[in-house]
């Protein structure tokens, strides 16, 4: 028999010891049943909950990479200006940002309860928690802001490329005109041999004035019809490495994500021993 099972025990409950208080204590019977604290079975909800959101963190970034699919899209149309494919890919990852903060949050309250993770741990978990749910919101609006900025660049030169092609309708029109006129002076050639010397100079000056002017018509024609870059990179740039900057920041929120879950595994086998020993 140990020395606990050797101490009298007050019959029917209702003597209570001197160093438990003495009779100003309720008896026993009164008292609250305590429920056991369950054993720490595997690595706790803590660190399911960090990996589900390492997992979610990976699926928004694959939304992210696929967001240059509506924008080049977008860029190179010929069709009338629509937003819908862009507005509903930004508002995927949106609502894919706001999931990732409120498992975010979710994560760090299981940390911060759960009995099996010292202090340190706890407090380690609440930061990079946090950090990443503010990272990832940052990220969200910042890839937002890139295609909207590109999508208005992209319609400022759709409005420049319509304005060529008016100017180029019109530019036809003179020619056509002045094709007109060159006609109708070839059809009096007896009016100007009867005209003096100087009159027919000066209209040899006008002709040559209208060659020059449709040779530069046509110089421009030519630059309007150059067909566009394939890509247009020298006014986009390659819209995936411009995407390059947040989809890295996301990875490494990921890394973040995956030392906490090795720190929360370490303890957790710790404090597994330390419970083992303790029973033994």
């Amino acid at each position: 028999m140990n020395s606990i099972d050797r101490q009298p025990v007050p019959l029917g409950g209702s003597r209570v010891p001197e160093s438990m208080g003495g009779p100003s204590c309720p008896p026993w019977q009164e008292l609250a049943e305590q429920q056991p604290q369950p054993p720490c079975e595997g690595f706790g909800p803590a660190c399911e909950l960090v990996l589900s959101l390492r997992e979610q963190i990976g699926a928004m970034k694959k939304q992210l990479s696929n967001l240059a699919v509506p924008m080049k899209a977008y860029i190179y149309s010929t069709a009338a200006p629509d937003r819908s494919a862009i507005e509903g890919a930004l508002s995927a990852v949106d609502d894919a940002a706001a999931a990732i903060g409120s498992a975010a949050a979710a994560a760090a309250e299981a940390a911060a309860a759960d009995p099996c993770l010292p202090a340190e741990v706890k407090a380690e978990a609440a930061k990079v928690l946090n950090a990443v749910r503010c990272d990832v919101a940052q990220q969200s609006a910042d890839s937002r802001a890139l295609c909207l900025v590109t999508a208005d660049k992209a319609d400022a030169d759709a409005a420049k490329r319509q304005q060529q092609q008016q100017q180029q309708e019109q530019q036809q029109e003179q020619q056509q005109e002045q094709r007109s006129e060159q006609q109708q002076q070839e059809q009096q050639p007896e009016q100007q041999s009867q005209q003096p010397q100087g009159a027919q100079q000066a209209q040899q000056q006008e002709a040559e004035q209208q060659q020059q002017q449709q040779q530069q018509q046509q110089q421009q024609q030519q630059e309007v019809r150059k067909p566009r870059p394939e890509f247009a990179k020298e006014l986009y740039g390659d819209f995936n490495l411009l995407l390059g900057p947040i989809t890295r920041r996301l990875f490494a929120a990921q890394t973040k994500l995956l030392a906490l879950i090795k720190n929360i595994k370490k303890n957790k086998r710790s404090f597994s021993c330390e419970e083992e020993e303790t029973n033994n």
